[in-house]
């Protein structure tokens, strides 16, 4: 009985702990939206602030040049997301300020912190104002899939802020946003930061970087414009080697890196950055910094830098799999054009930033290794979007939410706009996209387009309907469609299982679902890829690198994707000696991964052994 009353209690206790953690969520969310950006304006930004890698934590003067657009009592901010935050004073005009309470609260669900802090009962004589907020954060590491669109960590000598860490002006903030993606964004505002560290380091990221000292470093933004991108900037401790190069006689291109040999990517990846840099010709930056440093993401591409994973450059220079980290370097320089001077919003608003970057990267592969190549990359992308059932999203309003976002974004986008390409003809339409990029911006896709039309003299309505707007892939094969299913009806059948499965998450229904399946020549690959890894999560490991093994060659993503698998095994189970030589063969093959950042980091510690 005693038992019973304690499994009772324990189910009690957990619902009215999700009632509280609703309330809450409705209650704060409706005393947060009374003073929001409808109210106050930030149009200057100062901070300074200090790092401890040590203790994990930041601490900050926040220093808000404020206007005030309607009269109100009460303003709010969004302070951090996910970390715990103590506020220690508060500031307007330069006098202490009592009147404020922080709000710490954690969304139903999805089990995730906001910090708001509310300001009350301020008066100012002026519309213009000074608020200043000194405040601590102390990160709490949470490093998983959702920290790659927000990653705001330190773990020993590397520290990384992503957008959402520094006061934004307060937006309501609604369960269905945080689901679509839509989280607060920082106002475009003129900033000046002033960064001290607690050991030597290095800063890097957007707006102009100015080394103060080995500790201290000034940051201010470009032509003071307002613009403020998603990733300010990336902070990491410790010396970093330098090594310099010229792309031309103006771009001086300087290469910081903490660990590994770069000197064996140079020759290629420099090549690479000269074709991309000749093709779009609309700029020659002066200096552009490459830093190898510690980050969860492959790379980003800021205003004159580039931030690269630095365990991409520990992988052999042979394989594909080297191929993809020139790859990544090229795709973050394009951002110099598409994401930092034309920036897409509206529907389709990854067409210009991602889905054109992805383009001209797969375009410099091509010139840098060769036709078959390029042909592979195209086929490997047809193969992922074929296969998405059952995600009602066309890119004219995709999000990255999982298991498919990112497939549009960077796999679905990309091949349409390459059927652009051939439809308008290659040499016509990176004419018009080097003129286009010469102004810097945020457009629409819509304006892209309509000025193509009439740089042309094609009508694109059609076009734009049939592979933008839509969520299904037409079948129209031509000469210029290459986005067109030629899957028989077994693959089919197998994509949408798997598809469901992905969404699901339910490996024993995935399971079942193959067993009623006979594998054909054409997805044979792909049939025993997800039988092995059922096989694996139901932990029957004979049987998985039994299926794993049943892989051939012909299709280079599943092949190196199931030997990854089996080095996975093997290394549960204690044969590191396979696990090893496994992990080894994938680096030196031909195979294609769609992300090999896991690799880099298996192919890390085999080479600190």
């Amino acid at each position: 009985m005693s038992e019973l009353f304690n499994v009772l209690g324990s189910k009690l206790r957990k619902y009215l702990r999700i009632i509280s953690l609703i309330f809450k969520y409705f209650i704060f969310s409706f005393i947060e939206g009374r003073g929001s950006k409808k109210y106050f304006q930030i149009i200057h930004r100062q901070f300074d602030m200090y790092i401890d890698f040590k203790r994990k934590t930041l601490i900050n003067a926040a220093n808000h040049r404020i206007i005030t657009k309607r009269r109100r009592k009460r303003i709010t901010f969004w302070i951090a997301f996910r970390d715990r935050l103590s506020i220690k004073s508060v500031y307007i005009n330069g006098v202490k300020h009592n009147s404020y309470k922080h709000f710490s609260v954690i969304i139903p669900i999805f089990n995730i912190r906001v910090n708001y802090l509310a300001i009350f009962n301020f008066k100012t004589k002026s519309d213009n104002f000074n608020l200043t907020i000194h405040y601590q954060i102390l990160f709490s590491n949470l490093r998983d899939d959702f920290s790659t669109m927000l990653e705001n960590y330190i773990c020993y000598d590397e520290f990384h802020l992503f957008y959402s860490w520094y006061p934004i002006l307060g937006n309501r903030i609604l369960i269905k946003d945080i689901l679509a993606g839509n989280l607060p964004r920082v106002q475009p505002t003129s900033f000046e930061f002033i960064i001290t560290l607690s050991e030597s380091g290095i800063v890097a990221g957007e707006g102009r970087v100015i080394g103060l000292s080995d500790l201290k470093f000034r940051v201010v933004n470009y032509d003071n414009m307002g613009y403020s991108d998603e990733t300010p900037f990336f902070v990491t401790g410790g010396i970093l080697t330098e090594q310099s190069f010229f792309l031309d006689n103006k771009t001086n291109v300087r290469f910081y890196y903490r660990k590994g040999e770069i000197s064996n990517f140079v020759e290629p990846i420099f090549a690479g950055l000269k074709l991309v840099q000749t093709k779009l010709n609309t700029f020659k930056p002066d200096q552009l910094n490459i830093f190898a440093i510690p980050i969860i993401a492959g790379g980003y591409g800021l205003t004159c830098s580039i931030l690269i994973n630095e365990n991409a450059f520990l992988v052999s220079t042979e394989g594909y799999i080297y191929k993809q980290v020139c790859r990544l370097v090229w795709h973050e320089f394009i951002h110099h054009w598409w994401g930092n001077r034309i920036s897409s919003e509206g529907r389709g608003r990854f067409l210009l930033t991602e889905g054109m970057t992805v383009l001209f990267e797969w375009l410099t592969a091509k010139e840098m290794f060769g036709e078959h190549y390029f042909n592979q990359i195209l086929r490997q992308a047809r193969k992922q979007v074929l296969k998405i059932h059952g995600y009602e999203k066309s890119i004219a309003n995709t999000d990255r939410i999982s298991p498919f976002g990112n497939t549009i974004i960077y796999k679905k986008a990309p091949l349409i706009l390459f059927q652009l390409l051939r439809l308008i003809g290659e040499e016509q339409f990176i004419s018009f996209c080097t003129s286009f990029v010469k102004r810097t911006g945020v457009y629409h896709w819509i304006n892209f387009l309509r000025e193509l039309e009439n740089y042309t003299d094609k009508n694109l309505t059609s076009f734009n309907q049939l592979w933008v707007e839509s969520v299904d892939i037409p079948v129209i094969p031509n000469k210029n469609t290459f986005l067109y299913d030629d899957r028989g009806v077994g693959e089919q059948r197998i994509d949408k299982i798997v598809s469901c499965f992905m969404l699901k998450q339910d490996y024993q229904k995935l399971y079942e679902n193959i067993l009623t399946i006979i594998p054909e020549p054409d997805f044979r690959n792909k049939y025993y890829y997800y039988l092995g890894i059922c096989q694996k999560k139901k932990g029957n490991f004979s049987d998985a690198l039994n299926s794993f093994g049943k892989i051939d060659l012909e299709e280079a993503l599943y092949y190196g994707q199931g030997l990854y698998e089996m080095a996975c095994i093997y290394k549960r189970i204690g044969n590191y000696k396979e696990y090893q030589r496994l992990i080894k063969r994938i680096v030196t093959g031909p195979y294609l991964f769609d992300d090999p950042r896991y690799i880099y980091n298996e192919y890390r510690h085999i080479k600190d052994l």
